[in-house]
Formats: C-alpha cells, sequence, structure tokens
C-alpha cells in the first residue's frame, strides 16, 4: 500500500469524528523550521561554552524537531490537491517541495539513529559527523521554507479559494440560463449583437441572399 493511500485511510478516519488533520500543516510547519534552528544556536552554544545544560536542551528540543518534521509531512501529504488545476510552475514547485519534504524526513531518521548510538559510542568523530549532518539539514529546512514561502504567497497553493481554481468556481457557480436572459434583455444588447453578426458575414453570402 502507497503511503498516500495511509495517509488517506488515517485522515479519513480522523474526519469521521469531525477532526480535520490537513488544516494543521500550516501551523506545525512553523514549529518544524523553528524547533531544528533553535535546537542548532543551543548545539553552538554548548560547543562555545562546553555547558552540559546547552546540550541537554539542544537534544531535547531536536527531538520535538523530529516530531514536528514528521508531522508536517504527514499533514502535508494528506492534503488533497487537484493538480488538472495547477500551473506548470505551481506544480513544478509543489513537486520539489515534495521531494525536499520526503528527504528531511529521511534524514532526520539518520539523526535519530545516529544520536542513540552517540549514547552508546561517545566518539568524537561521530558527535562531529552528527553536528555536520545536522547543518547540512538546517540549511535544506531553510529551502523547504522558501518553497513552501512560494507555493503559499505567489501560486496560493492551500489558500481557499486559489487563483487557479477559483476561475473554474466562478465559473460553475454562474447561472448561465439567467445570464444570457439578462444580456438579450435589452434592446442595446440586442442590437449590438445583430450588428456584430452582420459585419461577420461576408459580402458575397449577402450578394448571394439578396439575388
Amino acid at each position: 500500500m502507497k503511503y498516500a493511500e495511509i495517509s488517506t485511510k488515517v485522515v479519513d478516519f480522523f474526519l469521521n469524528y469531525g477532526i480535520d488533520v490537513t488544516s494543521w500543516h500550516v501551523p506545525i510547519v512553523y514549529f518544524a523550521i523553528a524547533t531544528p534552528f533553535i535546537a542548532f544556536a543551543y548545539l553552538i552554544a554548548y560547543l562555545i561554552t562546553d555547558n552540559k545544560e546547552h546540550s541537554k536542551v539542544s537534544t531535547y528540543l531536536f527531538v520535538f524537531s523530529s516530531l514536528f518534521i514528521f508531522l508536517a509531512y504527514f499533514t502535508g501529504n494528506a492534503k488533497v490537491l487537484d493538480t488538472n488545476l495547477l500551473s506548470s510552475g505551481a506544480q513544478s514547485a509543489l513537486n520539489t517541495h515534495s521531494k525536499h519534504a520526503l528527504i528531511l524526513v529521511a534524514l532526520f531518521g539518520v539523526l535519530l539513529i545516529v544520536k542513540l548510538v552517540i549514547k552508546f559510542v561517545n566518539k568524537k568523530w561521530l558527535r562531529l559527523g552528527w553536528g555536520i549532518l545536522f547543518f547540512i539539514t538546517i540549511v535544506l529546512i531553510s529551502l523547504q521554507a522558501k518553497v513552501g514561502q512560494s507555493l503559499v504567497y505567489k501560486y496560493a497553493i492551500g489558500v481557499n479559494p486559489t487563483p487557479e481554481t477559483s476561475i473554474v468556481k466562478e465559473f460553475n457557480e454562474i447561472d448561465t440560463d439567467s445570464s444570457i436572459d439578462d444580456f438579450y434583455s435589452t434592446e442595446e444588447s440586442q442590437k449590438r449583437t445583430v450588428e456584430s453578426v452582420a459585419k461577420e458575414i461576408p459580402d458575397s453570402t449577402v450578394n448571394s441572399l439578396n439575388y
């Protein structure tokens, strides 16, 4: 079973109880971005001051960061979007966002495993490698945040209605019959319509009719 299918089943489960977990994506993303940066800041503070408390705070925040990253990926992946209504640019940005999210989840999984190994094998080179990998992850989070920002503010994905879907929505909401009646209800509209049609008829057609 694909992950998307699992996400859909879980989302449907919560929806049965009136809980829309897809709406949690935006607030969770804020924590998924902020907590890793704060955890990394405390890690730098520990390296400078050698204060064990800073190391503990950094570890706790990193664990919370992993949880928020997973939840952000899950709630984002659970969102239902009709990609057929997206422009090519929006679709490309959305695909990039999805790929980055999967990479971040994998990186945090590796970081968690290495963090557990460090508890039993406290080697300097292992801790240094973990710190470098964590820094790379922080950079990727920054790039992911930038792509996510473009999805919202440039392509309005996640905003209801989106520019790309609002046109379709407005068209579907038009009462076609009443709109046509209103258009032809005035004499001026009828006159403009007759004149525009007459201009489009070739002269040869008019001559043949007169004949």
